[in-house]
């Protein structure tokens, strides 16, 4: 494990890696209403970068609770929050993306579970083959080009898909042997993220199309970047990787040291947007690797993974501090308190409907902030 303090260990070990610390945490009840909070805007960092080179489970409903309005400056006034139970208890749910099929898909990593939620609140739940009886951990989530959802395990090294109607078909073992976050590029092909610095592709039969390690990293998280190429987080190294798809990549190292990139996305404005895990940072990188980096109101707020909003602003999870973050690109920020206490938010994405979605990791809910 790597130096740093408490929490950073929680960066590490949970929302992206096998979660062996768990801070108790007060269940859900009464979410009723919920303190405002206003976030100032960011201001921009230094800038300046380096270039270096199935089976169907129990279906379910929407849980008890209320919302909650909380307040924000930086050019959002308010945000509703719903939040909806899930329905098998300590799922430790992770990712979350938009189904081809309208709905918001999620994984459990604890419970070995691939989760379907309606935009109306209707739960659907599918275990993995292999039930609970190992440790397997889904953990990225997204939408293949053959209309299904694709996802990783993350302690089992393995690659699967899961159609809409629920029926799961796992790959065989796959390298890198810990994948975490997944993407379809734009040529079709899916990429995965893996540590000691691979990033793999494979077909949607399973060929396992390419595999490099040019540069030693953690890679966390991959994104469909708004110039054709991939990007990725190195979380070990300070690093943010761009790939063209032909094998020709460029790491690009930020410009303020511990900053632990986590999050990527691209932005509506051109740009890979990028959080900041230990830098309490939101970052701006141009395609020609010009970085800019926007500092979080909310001390040690752990930032974790971050989307593109329908809203034109970019909405990220502050996972050690219990919020939802919000950006404009021009750099303003507010920040919105979510209802369940010490739920650590985990990942986000938009959904359907216009609105945003999000994971609880330990609250056991999925929330849907009211766009």
């Amino acid at each position: 494990m790597r130096p740093g303090c408490f929490a950073l260990i929680l960066l590490f070990l949970a929302c992206g890696r096998t979660s062996l610390l768990s801070p108790s945490f007060v269940p859900a009840a009464e979410r009723g209403s919920g303190g405002s909070q206003g976030g100032t805007g960011g201001s921009p960092g230094s800038s300046g970068p380096t270039h270096t080179g199935g089976h169907p489970g129990s279906g379910g409903h929407p849980g008890s609770g209320g919302a909650t309005t909380a307040g924000g400056s930086g050019g959002s006034t308010a945000a509703l929050i719903v939040e909806l139970r899930i329905p098998t208890e300590g799922a430790d749910a992770r990712r979350i993306t938009t189904g081809p099929d309208g709905n918001l898909w999620f994984t459990e990593c604890t419970r070995n579970q691939i989760g379907r939620l309606s935009p109306a609140g209707d739960f659907a739940e599918f275990g993995l083959p292999y039930g609970q009886a190992e440790a397997r951990c889904p953990q990225g989530i997204t939408s293949g080009p053959d209309g299904n959802l694709w996802f990783t395990e993350a302690a089992a090294g393995v690659v699967g898909f899961i159609t809409p109607a629920g029926s799961i078909t796992e790959l065989a073992a796959v390298y890198p042997s810990s994948p975490q976050a997944i993407v379809t590029a734009g040529d079709g092909t899916l990429w995965f993220t893996g540590y000691s610095g691979h990033l793999a592709s494979l077909t949607t039969v399973g060929f396992l199309l390419d595999r490099f390690a040019d540069h030693q990293d953690d890679w966390q998280e991959i994104a469909n970047g708004p110039d054709g190429n991939l990007w990725v987080s190195g979380i070990a190294s300070n690093n943010l990787g761009r790939d063209t798809l032909a094998d020709v990549d460029t790491v690009f190292t930020l410009p303020s040291g511990g900053s632990y990139p986590y999050g990527v996305t691209a932005g509506p404005d051109g740009n890979v947007w990028f959080t900041e895990a230990g830098g309490n940072r939101i970052g701006r990188i141009t395609p020609a690797g010009e970085i800019t980096e926007f500092p979080l109101p909310t001390g040690n707020s752990g930032p974790r993974i971050i989307t593109a909003g329908p809203d034109g602003a970019l909405w990220f999870t502050e996972y050690l501090v219990n919020k939802i973050g919000r950006i404009t690109v021009t750099g303003q920020v507010s920040e919105f308190p979510v209802p369940t206490p010490f739920s650590y938010p985990c990942g986000i994405t938009s959904g359907p409907d216009g609105n945003i979605w999000f994971t609880e990791e330990l609250g056991n809910n999925i929330g849907r902030i009211q766009l």
